[in-house]
């Protein structure tokens, strides 16, 4: 397998160079049910609500955060009285909106250049790329490997807008909780997660429905055989090759 940058995420510092995207199976059906473009996409609150430990840690009960302050950098006032001093822990903020939202998830194989100067040698890329060990684990070796991103953002996109859902998609960025103090603005929230899922390298499918119902949904997009392939992690990882010139890269 040749890998070749074929997406760029948010429009984050330093820009992402994603060479390709995949989705993890540990059950065969589930796999040709995304093949047939089937895409299951369940709420943000359904992740937050995942007891832990469950499904090898896919619950996140930091899904769908608004902001995050630390003790003595975040204040907190009720009725006028300011109880910033009597933090203990960090504040957690969390949106309603964001808790309604659907998500696919996939797993972005992706290199950061801080663009000062050329990516780095072609054998340290490939090591990055490769797919940790940990997703085997915890989401399972079968892969749907996604051959041309573009095409498949915009049916995406087609099938989204034909239902009228909103529709975004990118990289999911990672903060240290023991350090990060701020607000996640709008719809960015979706897109973070804490630093003990980077390994991960998650891409999220975002889906605004203006449901309140706490179902999943399933986005049909047709098949996708034209545009994927079945493979495994083992199989991915085994046949990697990177090439130097990076010909494909655009915004999904």
């Amino acid at each position: 397998m040749k890998a070749k940058a074929i997406a760029s995420g948010e429009n984050t510092e330093p820009r992402n160079h994603i060479f390709f995207l995949c989705k993890f199976f540990d059950n065969a059906d589930h796999a040709s049910d995304f093949m047939n473009g089937r895409l299951y996409a369940n709420k943000l609150s359904y992740f937050q609500n995942l007891e832990e430990p469950d499904r090898a840690g896919r619950g996140d009960q930091h899904e769908g955060i608004a902001a995050w302050g630390q003790p003595g950098l975040f204040k907190v006032e009720i009725n006028g009285h300011d109880l910033s001093n009597d933090l203990a822990a960090p504040v957690e903020v969390y949106s309603n909106r964001l808790r309604e939202f659907n998500v696919v998830c996939m797993h972005a194989a992706h290199v950061e250049n801080s663009g000062t100067g050329p990516l780095e040698d072609l054998r340290q890329i490939r090591k990055r790329l490769l797919i940790p060990e940990e997703c085997k684990k915890k989401f399972g070796r079968i892969a749907v490997l996604i051959k041309n991103g573009p095409e498949f953002f915009n049916r995406i996109k087609g099938a989204a807008l034909l239902r009228g859902y909103r529709e975004a998609h990118g990289l999911v960025n990672y903060y240290d909780p023991l350090t990060f103090n701020g607000f996640f603005p709008g719809i960015s929230g979706a897109f973070r997660k804490q630093e003990k899922f980077r390994s991960e390298r998650e891409y999220r499918i975002v889906l605004e429905t203006g449901s309140m119902c706490t179902d999943p949904i399933i986005l049909d997009i047709g098949h996708i055989g034209d545009i994927a392939m079945y493979s495994t992690i083992d199989e991915i990882n085994r046949t990697m090759k990177i090439e130097r010139n990076i010909d494909r890269a655009c915004g999904p």
